[in-house]
Order: structure tokens, then sequence, then C-alpha cells
């Protein structure tokens, strides 16, 4: 189920939707993606939350880096502007350059926004072959829910411009 199927299924049973997210982020209204890229990742995910949390305060200062919740009117705006099959995968989503970026390919890309510590890993990361790391990506993504409670709210970090 991917995270349209996910948010309407979520309105059908009269839980809240997962735009929550969305309102807290200034993409402005009227415009789908401002000129920093995005970061889709799942809202009602515990795993992606806290990634989002842990990896803020360790994003490098120049680096133009926005989360937004996939179910988010404003996630699935983004998503529509993809190709058919990327629009149908379930998983994240990172929009550098206009260009989107799914699973491992996008967790690895994300390294380029960290401070240089942590984007020295970033040529590591392509020695492994693509299959493997999309396997090794599928098989957290498909147990994360178990190991990581869901957020009560969002939690997804502001921009930097955002919180003053």
């Amino acid at each position: 189920m991917n995270g349209r199927d996910r948010a309407q299924s979520r309105a059908e049973e009269g839980q809240r939707p997962l735009s929550f997210c969305a309102d807290r982020l200034s993409l402005g209204r009227g415009r789908v993606v401002s000129g920093d890229d995005v970061i889709l990742l799942d809202g009602d995910c515990g795993l992606c939350t806290r990634l989002a949390v842990f990896m803020t305060p360790r994003m490098a200062p120049t680096a133009s880096l926005r989360f937004l919740a996939i179910e988010s009117a404003e996630g699935q705006a983004i998503i529509s502007t993809f190709p058919q099959h990327i629009q149908e995968k379930d998983t994240v989503y990172l929009v550098r350059n206009n260009k989107p970026y799914i699973r491992s390919s996008a967790a690895l890309r994300f390294l380029f926004y960290m401070r240089w510590y942590y984007a020295m890993w970033y040529p590591f990361g392509w020695i492994i072959p693509l299959p493997i790391r999309n396997l090794v990506y599928r098989f957290v993504a498909r147990y994360r829910h178990r190991f990581f409670r869901r957020p009560v709210s969002c939690v997804f970090p502001m921009p930097k411009s955002d919180q003053a």
C-alpha cells in the first residue's frame, strides 16, 4: 500500500489525516516545491520521524532540505509529478535538483546534506551493489513498524528559517 492509499484509508476509517506535517513546513501555498530540495518520509513511521529528528542538527549549515510527509497534500502533489513507475513505490523519496531518488539511493544521497564527517561515507555506500542495498532497505522498511512506535504527532523538524 503506497502513501496515497494509506492516506485515503485513514480518511475512510475516520482517523486524522496525515497531512498535519505539511502545515508546519513552509512550502508556500500554491507552490509544489520551492528552491529547496525535499525528502518525503512516511509521516506515520516512528523510524522516519526519529531519523529526521536525529539528522536535522547534524546537517551541514549550507544544506537546503525540507522534510515532508508523503501523505500530505504537498507530498502527494510532488509525487504526482514523478514518472508512473516511481509513483507506485512505497518508499522514501528524495527530490534533489528536481530529480527523484528512491529507496537506498535516496538514503545515500541524503548524506550530501550532512556535515563532512557523515558525507564522507557516501562513496563507501556506493561500493555495495544497488540490488543488495535495496534488499536491505526493503527488509528494514517491512519491519520498521514492529520496532519503532508510531508517532503521536508530527515531529518532523521545521526549516531553520521558520523557527524564528
